[in-house]
């Protein structure tokens, strides 16, 4: 879990994990506790399980969906900016948190 602050806004972001191999990435508002965004990294039959990946995977899923820049309405709603700065706060946050892999 970690948190990160964009207009004026806390939020935290948290992360599931499923017996069948699905990670959920869940931003909430910390003051109304609301969900905002998710995303949800699913794992193949042929995949092998790795957290770390699918925390990456379901985090951009997420990120996309919380700054509305999601592939399918990039006409709507052009990126902006402001987008890559909000997307940026919340990668150099997670990778401050995030657990590190361990190098074999």
């Amino acid at each position: 879990m970690f948190t990160f602050e964009t207009h004026g806004t806390q939020y935290r972001v948290y992360f599931k994990y499923s017996k069948k191999g699905h990670t959920t990435c869940i931003i909430k508002d910390t003051d109304a506790e609301e969900v905002t965004a998710k995303g949800k990294a699913r794992l193949s039959k042929k995949d092998k399980f790795c957290r770390s990946y699918g925390r990456k995977v379901a985090l951009k899923r997420a990120i996309l969906k919380f700054t509305g820049s999601d592939p399918g309405l990039e006409e709507l709603c052009p990126r902006t900016n402001d987008d890559f700065k909000t997307r940026r706060k919340i990668w150099d946050a997670y990778f401050a948190k995030s657990p590190k892999s361990k190098k074999k």
